[in-house]
């Protein structure tokens, strides 16, 4: 029978007391473990409480370096446990005592806004910063692709059936991997570190109106199955749409939005963009260059404005997308092209004609059935 110790470990507002057996340290040290701590009265989020936790049992030396998480690796930083752990420290290494700092903050109540109070930057950079120092490692997969997951809700509906029918999960698939380089090739994202951490993608094909598709939270994009019914018949009609699609929502998946800051007009534009750069769209019927009232109207009107940029700078709707990492600014046009974006959009339109939505160049009523039919 191995002996027992009881080991005391204290930092600050911490007070670590563990009983393990002395010669087979491990994680499950921390089961055993009682550490005074704030939650700000239960509005922490969970991972971070649990993050605090193994924070401790580290500082403590009683677990397996070997088998433990590696730092770098996760998906969110209040992921829980060894991930949320580890960008504790790397917490602390920009401000001595940030952890039992935050904790400190934490007795009555719990806000993101600490992470700028004591850091000096917002919560999202922190953790974009980490990821991009240690390489972007999702965790147990050290660097590996995204995961693609395709869940068909509406098999038993027309437009569930007509997908399961005509375009299928395995070319989803396929299809998902074949945008998701074709994005990160597009927006220069050679590395890790430049990308946003996307581990798992998933799609689901559900019964809903209002919209053909739409992303909610990080990883997941949403397709109607009655759009995918409304589609034209015709051999390959429906799955040359859906890619269309595909490329403009995954876009919004992989693209920086000056956490959420920018203005929704711009980031559907580039979303646009990207749809447009694949040449998987619907080109006659598409906005013409010099429509629209606004710069940041959205979709082909915006994305119509940034192939204009595009054509005073090479590169600049790349450009401006890198810059829209942490937050968005008007002043990145002038930045970039040295006028204001109200000034480009008012030359855009003078060499346009300054054409209203709608009235740009119409296909006779022949060639467009016989392209639509």
């Amino acid at each position: 029978m191995l002996s027992s110790s009881r080991h005391h470990y204290y930092k600050g507002f911490l007070q670590f007391n563990i009983e393990s057996p002395t010669m087979l340290p491990t994680p499950q040290a921390a089961c055993v473990s009682t550490m005074k701590s704030w939650s700000g009265q239960g509005t922490a989020p969970g991972g971070l409480t649990e993050g605090i936790a193994d924070y401790v049992m580290i500082k403590s030396t009683y677990y397996d370096p070997e088998g433990y998480t590696k730092p770098g690796e996760g998906g969110r930083w209040d992921e829980g446990y060894g991930v949320t752990a580890r960008f504790l420290e790397y917490c602390d290494s920009l401000r001595n005592g940030f952890t039992p700092k935050l904790n400190n903050k934490m007795r009555k109540v719990y806000k993101d806004e600490y992470f700028q109070e004591l850091l000096g930057k917002p919560l999202s950079q922190v953790w974009s910063e980490y990821k991009a120092k240690y390489g972007n490692i999702p965790a147990d997969s050290a660097g590996a692709g995204v995961k693609f997951i395709v869940t068909n809700n509406a098999r038993n509906l027309p437009g569930g059936l007509r997908f399961d029918r005509e375009i299928g999960i395995p070319y989803t698939l396929q299809t998902m991997s074949t945008i998701n380089q074709f994005i990160w090739n597009l927006f220069e994202q050679h590395s890790y570190s430049e990308r946003k951490n996307i581990p798992v993608l998933n799609v689901f094909i559900s019964d809903f109106t209002g919209a053909a598709a739409y992303t909610n939270g990080d990883f997941n994009i949403n397709v109607s199955a009655q759009v995918i019914q409304s589609y034209p018949p015709g051999p390959g009609k429906a799955r040359f749409r859906f890619t269309s699609l595909m490329y403009h929502e995954m876009a919004h998946i992989f693209q920086w939005s000056g956490n959420r800051t920018a203005p929704g007009g711009l980031t559907e534009g580039i979303a646009d963009y990207v749809m447009i750069k694949s040449s998987v769209y619907w080109w006659f019927s598409y906005t013409r260059p010099g429509e629209g009232s606004r710069w940041d109207e959205g979709y082909g009107v915006t994305e119509r404005f940034l192939e204009y940029c595009d054509s005073l700078r090479k590169g600049f709707t790349v450009e401006l997308n890198k810059k829209m990492r942490y937050a968005y600014s008007d002043g990145y046009f002038v930045e970039l092209l040295g006028k204001p974006v109200r000034q480009l959009w008012a030359d855009y339109k003078k060499k346009y004609g300054n054409i209203p939505v709608g009235e740009g160049y119409l296909l006779p009523d022949e060639i467009s059935k016989t392209l639509l039919y």
